[in-house]
């Protein structure tokens, strides 16, 4: 089962970056969103979800963090550049 889900997701990945290539930019979208639902089956054929879940949260809000500090700081350069 684990042998069919990494072949899978190789072929997903594959299809992915196929047509990312081509003029259908959606069906990119959606093979990696089929390739993220393969990750996370893996996952529980390894029962790896409680480690993976944490980690998970901890870069969301990471990335959370990040882009409401750029986007404070993108706001005061336009407001510097407004008052010149």
């Amino acid at each position: 089962m684990e042998a069919m889900l990494v072949i899978g997701l190789f072929l997903v990945n594959a299809g992915a970056l196929f047509f990312l290539m081509k003029p259908s930019k959606t069906l990119s979208g959606v093979c990696n969103i089929i390739g993220l639902c393969l990750v996370v089956a893996t996952a529980y054929q390894f029962e790896l979800v409680s480690i993976i879940v944490p980690i998970v949260g901890m870069a969301c809000v990471v990335l959370i963090l990040i882009k409401v500090f750029l986007f404070k700081n993108k706001k005061e350069k336009i407001e510097q550049t407004e008052e010149v």
